[in-house]
């Protein structure tokens, strides 16, 4: 039997990361059918094994016909074959023993995840979502700053590399003997001429995460996954510097919503970059100047 090399791919043989890439691909996020499924089952491989009248009992038959049609067999094929592809890639799915719990808490978790770089970084627990959306001098330095002591202190700093200051904050932390972890709205192979530097940065010294399959390329609702996804896997949330109407304030207000502690930086009264910061602030995020509050307010000490 062809198998993917253990040592890389999380110990899955060839018929267990198909059977999980099509059930991925039918059901993403849907726990309750997957966790169904494998009760009903036993294994991944066993799902495909089963007749489809029995498969329709536990899902439906609509489902069922999805998960054995053509379309879901050549989309996972083509993930697969991405998957031997690259030497860093693999999956983490939700029986895996590092899968993240914090994702399982926090409702409706993705059944698999595509991850690229150091996947020890998903057994961290003491983890912090670091975001920045305007990017003047100041506004980068902090983001340097706080990104290279969080690393330095055993924090790992989470970002969506989607603006440029958030560049600042990744080149700082995806250094050797540090760690960040990337969360992508895209695919694992979709990543820009702009952003290609600091992604092979992050697969060298952090890591990329991802719900998304590959060929995908970022949407609306891919980015609302990908926040999600952030700011689940964080204990807290960092607003370094963020305009009124920043984009940012989304994923703040969502880890917010999740139950995660949200902490912002202060700045000039008179700077509209820091107008967003401001207004979390007054929401009730807590005020942060530097690591030591920062540690001590997030109780990430």
């Amino acid at each position: 039997m062809e198998t993917i090399d253990k040592a890389e791919k999380g110990g899955k043989s060839r018929e267990e990361i198909l059977a999980w890439l099509k059930i991925a691909c039918v059901f993403g996020g849907n726990v309750r059918a997957v966790t169904a499924l494998i009760r009903s089952f036993g294994t991944p491989e066993d799902v495909f094994d089963a007749p489809k009248r029995l498969l329709a009992k536990v899902i439906g038959m609509d489902d069922a016909a999805a998960l054995l049609s053509v379309q879901t067999e050549e989309t996972a094929q083509k993930s697969f074959n991405w998957l031997e592809s690259a030497p860093s890639a693999d999956i983490v799915v939700l029986t895996d023993d590092d899968y993240p719990q914090a994702l399982i808490h926090a409702g409706e978790p993705p059944a698999l995840l595509f991850i690229r770089g150091q996947r020890a970084l998903l057994r961290k627990e003491r983890v912090l979502l670091a975001v920045t959306a305007a990017a003047d001098k100041e506004g980068q330095e902090n983001a340097a700053d706080f990104a290279a002591a969080l690393s330095a202190s055993g924090v790992v700093p989470v970002s969506f590399l989607e603006t440029a200051a958030e560049k600042v904050l990744v080149s700082a932390a995806a250094r050797p003997g540090l760690g960040i972890i990337v969360c992508s709205a895209g695919g694992p192979d979709r990543v820009s001429a702009q952003r290609l530097r600091a992604y092979e940065a992050v697969e060298s010294n952090g890591l990329i995460v991802t719900a998304e399959f590959p060929g995908t390329g970022a949407t609306d609702v891919s980015r609302g996954r990908c926040r999600w996804l952030a700011a689940a896997l964080s204990r807290a949330l960092l607003v370094i510097q963020a305009e009124r109407r920043s984009t940012i304030l989304g994923p703040a207000r969502e880890a917010g919503n999740l139950g995660r502690d949200v902490a912002a930086l202060p700045g000039s009264v008179h700077s509209p970059l820091y107008k967003g910061n401001h207004q979390l602030i007054r929401e009730g995020a807590r005020l942060v100047e530097n690591i030591d509050d920062l540690k001590a307010d997030l109780r990430l000490d």
